[in-house]
């Protein structure tokens, strides 16, 4: 069986139109996987920074002092973000916050 390529009015024929259709989509098609894994990212990103929040709150306030309170909130978030790597992390007051 012999396949023929379909002939339009023209005259000229279909051949290679499959071909150019996926030059064209494929970038785009690149483009959006990317951006799906990028978005991703963020999202596992986001959940990490919460979780480390809530940690940080919660042994924040488990101290008896505003001081200790602090540090083992430092302490708490550092370990859930970088785990045992020596890294230095800074927790600000929120502007207008009067602590009690």
């Amino acid at each position: 069986m012999i396949l023929e390529h379909s002939t339009r009015t023209d005259g000229r024929t279909d051949a290679g139109s499959a071909t150019v259709e996926l030059v064209l989509a494929a970038p785009v098609l690149v483009v959006f996987l990317l951006f799906m894994v990028f978005a991703g990212r963020i999202v596992v990103a986001m959940g990490e920074v919460e979780a480390a929040a809530r940690d940080a709150a919660r042994a924040a306030s488990l101290s008896r002092s505003a001081q200790a309170g602090h540090l083992a909130a430092e302490r708490a978030a550092a370990a859930d973000l970088f785990g045992n790597r020596l890294v230095r992390l800074t927790c600000r007051r929120t502007p207008g916050h009067r602590p009690r």
